[in-house]
Parts: C-alpha cells; structure tokens; sequence
C-alpha cells in the first residue's frame, strides 16, 4: 500500500482554531452518547432465559437480524448499555432476542431499543469488541447490514504523545494494535500511528474514530490520514466485512499469554461478553489487570468501571476513583467523565465540586459529549463554579449539536425560560422534538407540557397526551401526573376521575410525590359534606414526608384548620416552615399571618412583618395585600398610607379582591 506524504498544515487545519464553537464544529455529529442516538423502535423486557430474552414492544416496528441495546436508565436520566444483542424471532407485540454481549446482568422491566448499527457487527463497538475503544454507551450514528471493519484497537493520544508527534494538542486515535489480515494490516498501518482524519471527518479523539468508520460498508474504499513519526501521511484502504468470534480469539490469546497489553484488554473484552469463550466476569477481570499494570489506558477505564458496579469484582469505590484516575490522567474521555461523576456525587467518601468540574472540563474540550452536557448542568447549578446561565446555554448546546438527548432537553429548557439565551418558544419546541423523537421519556413530558399551555398555532392538545401517554406507558411518574391531569380536566381525552385518580396513584408509588399531592386535592373537592378530609391528611402527608413543599403547605392548612387532623397549631406552624426554607412563597405568607394572628406563639408583628417580605418579593399576592394592611396600620412598622396603597396595588394587579376591596376603601381605584 503506498502511502502519500503530506505537509502538517492537514492536521493544523483540524487543531488550529482556539475557539471551541469552532473547534466543535468541525467534528459536528462525529461522536453520539446512546442516550442522544436516533431511534426506529423500543421495547420492554418481560423475561429472561440464559442468553435469551422475551420483550414486548412498545413503539416502532422490530424485525429479525435488527441489532438491539438492552439499557439501564440512570436516576440521572442518562441511559447505559447493559448488553447488546439481535432480534431471534417476532410475534404479535412481542419479540424475542439473542444477547450477544452483556456487561451487566440483563433483567426483565429494562429497556431495549434498536441500534442504528447492528452492534454485533459493528467494529469498535462501545463493548470493544475488536478492538476498538469507545465511549461507553456510544453507538454509530447510520443503520447498515455489513458495516466495514478496519481491525485495529486504539487508544487516546497523550499529551506527551502529541508533543513528540509535534501536533499541537491531542487529537487523533492512536493505533496500539493491528489484527494480523486485517484492512489495517493490509495497508501498512503500524502500531503507535495515529488516524486523523477518515475522509472529510478530522478525528478530534478516540471516541470519534468508531462513528466514523460506521459510515462505510464492508468492501468501500475510504481515505484515510495518518500521523507518523511528526509526518503526515494519506492512504486509500478497503473495509472488510468482520470476521467471526474465533478469529478474534485465536487472533489475542498468543499475543495476550505474551504480554501484549492491547491483546490482553482484547481477551479481556471478549470473556466479558462471552463472544467465542464462554463469558466469564471473574477471567475478563484477571486480563484487564494484567493490561492495566502495564499501564493501559483502556484497561485501567475497565477496572474502573468493574470496581464501581461491582461486575467481575466486589464493589469498591475508591479502587474504581483509583484506575480511573490512572486512565483520567492519560486523556481517557470516558474515564475523566466518570471521575467527575464520583467526585460530583460524593462517591467513595469524597465530595469535590471543584475537581468534578476539572475532569467534566477535560473530556467536554476533547469533544465528548457527556463531558459537555454535565459541564453545562454544572454552570447551570452553581456546582464548583460561578453559576453562569450563558457558559451552561454554551456547553449545552455543543452537547445537543452531538444529538445528546438530554443535552437537547437542557437546552429547550434554557429557550422556554429565556435563561443564557433570548427566550424563543419555537427553538424550545424544536429542542425538546430533537430529544423525545430520541424517546427520552422527560423530553416527551416537557413538550407535551409547551404544547398544552401554548397559545395560538402552536396549542396542540392531542399531541400533548399522545406524548404523555407514551412516556406514561414507559414508566415516567411525571408523565403519569400529566396523564392524571388530562383525564382530571378533560383535556385531549374524555374527562374520568378514575383515571386520573389511577394515573396519580403510579406516580406516587415510583416516588413522586406530585401523584399524592393531586390524590389530596382530589380528596379536598366539593362540599364539605362530600370531601375526605381523612384521606386527604393521608396523601398530603406521603408526599409532605418526601419533602414536597406544596404538600407541606397542604398538611399545614390541615392543621390549622383542624381539616381531617385535630387542630394543632404547632404542627401547621412545622410544615409551613419545611416549605419555607424551600422558599416557597405561599408558606413563608402563612407563617407571617400565624404571627399576625398568634396562632400558636405569641402575636409578634415585626416577624410577620418580616415573612411578609419575603413572600411579597417573590410576587405573593397575599402577602402583599397583608404588607399593606400592616403598614396601613402601623404594625411592626410605622404607618405608612402611601406604602400601603403601594403594596395594595401590586397585589390587586394580580387579581387579588381583598387588596382591590382595601384599596377602594382608601378611596383608591384599583
């Protein structure tokens, strides 16, 4: 094969804008969370037999040979691959599947969607199966029967690495192993090459060499360039078709039994999802150690990772923190995100904001796109930096162009709200589109809910419960709230209480306690005589309990009121305050009005005073209406008509009759 010797400016092009916008424009769509990857179908698994599974389908068409993911869904919303697999045999609703790979116990009630590539067949796939080393859960973005096969394993390019290959930053896959007859060998690829660009896709990192490749079909010539040596090269080469298990194993052992590190995480890879060897957790693990001792950076990725699920190994967190700062250190993508994750969650006994945020920073700039999302949440929050709405709306959207669905979420929150960017429905709409047509369940609620409340052309009532009901029907509680809300009014479906009731009763019992509020609400309506005030204690007091603060209103009004509950004064005044230290507006005006009244302690205006103003600034009607009162009077504060009729107005432009009556009474017209 003869190569092309190129200048460095072919590698400058890709590397020499500072600016990240730019730098990530370049590499657009190159590197896909699964979480952000398009979809043609899901299902639900319902049983599990060996290396079988049985699952009903939930949306989509699946067909025989359709290559699946089976997922894990995070508290986080993010999903993760727990094995890969393709579909055996379909019937009436329901399919059955072969699980080809697995890095974590498949079980019924996970997730499974089809792949946009058949994993299976797909050459550094995210379960390394060739080779390959890729961002976990990351899976090529274009559906191909023969996707082309290279046979290389690869690893990320250091800094020291890219000092003496004279790039000026990291960049690039960096070849660690070429499989013997491979495309790869074929060419005259050599071990310590590193590929930078596949056609027109410049390689930023490691993750994006796989996406790239998943492009081309078996048998299609690609052009591909090489840095070695400090020199630019070019070369034509021709995928192959991947071969079978066999070769995989017969090609690795000899090399991995002498000590060949690429070899030995191969192995490694291969007894993890059992793929021409029976699978055994405990052998994968004796492998990747020996890599990792050796200092492979993918190796140590996987010990980190085993050691935090407890897969292969027992559990230990600080040996997890522990490889996966090895592979942090030597520019690991996924490893520096999953650093951060343990840093940022206090995993291991040690809660560091600061170094979580150094880690997300360090993948997001290579290009990762969960390295960008969670740096964005970080700026969003506040956490380990100044909080910074335009910096979050920056990294999310670097993110969501990568078609990380949750990212997308993100950013069509940032334009319904109008925070870091200018407010833009329509962009928000569009976002929240781009990420439940990705079938995330929490994008599906958000624009169920914009298109519900919108007003004009873009009010659509009938697509907002298609959209409810099938996040509802995967087991989102805040979509079987919005269910119960449209069965409770009567919107987009005929009005039933029952249903609604139903709908909020699976909400509470998955944990949110918005479902329990609304059965207390329900439970509180028509006449007095009617009501189940008894009930209504009930359901207030489980969602009270998870820290709900409405709930916590709720409950204290029973007990003020004696509603269902015996009078107690000292209770009402607990619940207000849980719900005030969440800043809620209401509560801070209720306990305002207990030491107005001296319901329970003693009459104390300078402290009503006090909580009045802060349940006024926040826009509380009442406690504004109550302000006026008690500077018209002189109570806890020297009488003042002026800032009386001030604080009346503001609470009568909301509508409030007891200020607009006030301000009458001062012969003032609201």
């Amino acid at each position: 094969m003869n190569f092309q010797m190129l200048q460095f400016p072919i590698v400058q092009a890709c590397t020499r804008r500072s600016n990240r916008v730019a730098r990530y424009l370049l590499t657009l769509a190159t590197i896909v969370h699964f979480s952000c990857s398009a979809t043609a179908a899901d299902a639900k698994i319902v049983e599990v037999i060996g290396k079988t599974a049985k699952a009903s389908v939930t949306s989509g068409t699946l067909k025989v040979g359709d290559g699946v993911a089976i997922l894990s869904i995070q508290s986080n919303s993010i999903e993760e691959i727990v094995a890969t697999g393709h579909v055996l045999d379909t019937g009436d609703g329901s399919i059955l599947v072969t699980i080809d790979q697995a890095r974590d116990k498949v079980v019924p009630g996970q997730q499974m969607r089809t792949l946009p590539t058949t994993s299976s067949a797909n050459e550094d796939s995210s379960l390394s199966k060739s080779g390959g080393s890729t961002e976990r859960n990351q899976v090529p973005q274009n559906r191909m029967t023969s996707p082309g096969w290279l046979g290389v394993s690869i690893r990320p390019v250091s800094e020291l690495l890219a000092s003496e290959m004279k790039l000026p930053r990291p960049v690039g896959a960096l070849l660690v192993g070429i499989y013997p007859g491979s495309p790869a060998d074929k060419a005259g690829f050599r071990r310590g090459d590193i590929v930078l660009k596949i056609n027109d896709n410049w390689i930023q990192n490691v993750d994006q060499l796989s996406p790239a490749l998943a492009k081309f079909k078996a048998s299609q010539q690609i052009t591909v360039v090489l840095m070695r040596n400090g020199e630019g090269l070019q070369t034509q080469i021709s995928l192959a078709v991947r071969p079978a298990a066999s070769y995989f194993v017969q090609s690795v052992r000899e090399k991995a039994m002498q000590g060949e590190a690429w070899a030995q995480v191969e192995l490694a890879s291969l007894y993890q999802m059992g793929e021409g060897v029976d699978r055994n957790e405990e052998q994968s693990i004796v492998w990747a150690h020996r890599a990792a001792i050796q200092n492979d950076v993918k190796a140590q990725d996987i010990l980190g990772y085993a050691y935090s699920k407890g897969a292969g190994v027992k559990k230990d967190d600080n040996l997890s923190r522990a490889w996966l700062l090895k592979a942090a250190e030597q520019g690991m993508p996924n490893s520096q995100v999953q650093l951060a994750d343990m840093y940022r969650r206090g995993l291991g006994g040690v809660q560091d904001f600061s170094a979580a945020f150094s880690w997300y920073r360090k993948a997001a700039e290579q290009g990762n796109a969960l390295g960008q999302y969670w740096l964005g949440f970080m700026y969003l929050k506040g956490e380990g930096i100044e909080q910074s709405a335009t910096k979050s709306a920056e990294w999310f959207l670097q993110a969501a162009s990568q078609g990380c669905a949750v990212a997308q979420r993100e950013v069509g929150h940032l334009f319904e709200k109008g925070e870091g960017v200018p407010r833009d429905l329509e962009k928000a709409i569009d976002y929240y589109r781009h990420a439940a047509a990705q079938n995330l369940p929490s994008a599906m609620v958000d624009l169920g809910r914009v298109y519900r409340s919108a007003k004009g052309e873009l009010k659509n009532v009938t697509e907002a419960v298609k959209l409810f009901r099938s996040a509802a029907e995967q087991g989102d509680a805040m979509a079987q709230v919005q269910m119960g809300l449209a069965y409770l009014d009567g919107a987009g479906v005929e009005q039933d209480e029952l249903q609604a009731a139903q709908y909020f009763q699976k909400a509470g019992d998955q944990g949110c306690p918005e479902g329990f509020n609304y059965l207390g609400w329900m439970a509180m309506q028509g006449p007095k005589s009617q009501r189940n005030e008894e009930m209504a204690v009930k359901w207030y007091q489980l969602a009270a309990n998870q820290g709900f603060a409405k709930s916590q209103v709720e409950l204290g009004n029973r007990y003020l009121f004696g509603e269902g509950v015996q009078k107690d004064y000292a209770k009402a005044l607990l619940w207000y305050r849980k719900a005030a230290d969440q800043g809620l507006a209401i509560a801070q005006n209720n306990i305002g009005f207990m030491f107005q009244q001296g319901y329970g302690v003693q009459v104390d205006y300078e402290k009503a005073l006090d909580w009045y103003r802060r349940a006024a600034k926040q826009g509380c009607a009442q406690a504004q209406n109550n302000l006026g009162v008690l500077y018209l009077n002189g109570l806890g504060v020297e009488r003042n008509r002026a800032e009386a009729i001030s604080w009346y107005l503001r609470a009568s432009s909301q509508g409030s009759r007891d200020a607009k009556q006030n301000l009458r009474a001062l012969g003032v017209e609201p």
